[in-house]
């Protein structure tokens, strides 16, 4: 049987779509793709050795490449610097 999340990694590298889409509902991409409670989980962590083991690639894989749309918390904005008055 094939693995469903090597095949799922695989997708959501090479569709500029299924990015867009799992940017804003990661895990309903994952569930109409087939992947496990355990499996989404993993791929949510971030956690490259996780995922690894549980898509059964090699360290030669490029995970981080085909991941590079992980839900990521938005960055805080940093507050400006008041500028000085002109004179």
């Amino acid at each position: 049987m094939a693995n469903k999340l090597f095949y799922f990694l695989v997708v959501l590298s090479e569709n500029i779509e299924i990015q867009k889409e799992f940017s804003r509902d990661p895990e309903g991409v994952m569930a109409r793709h087939g992947l496990t409670r355990d499996e989404m989980a993993a791929v949510l962590s971030g956690d490259d050795s996780r995922v690894r083991s549980m898509a059964d690639v090699g360290p030669d894989f490029a995970l981080r490449m085909h991941l590079h749309v992980y839900p990521r918390p938005p960055k805080k904005k940093q507050a400006r610097k008041p500028r000085k008055a002109r004179k």
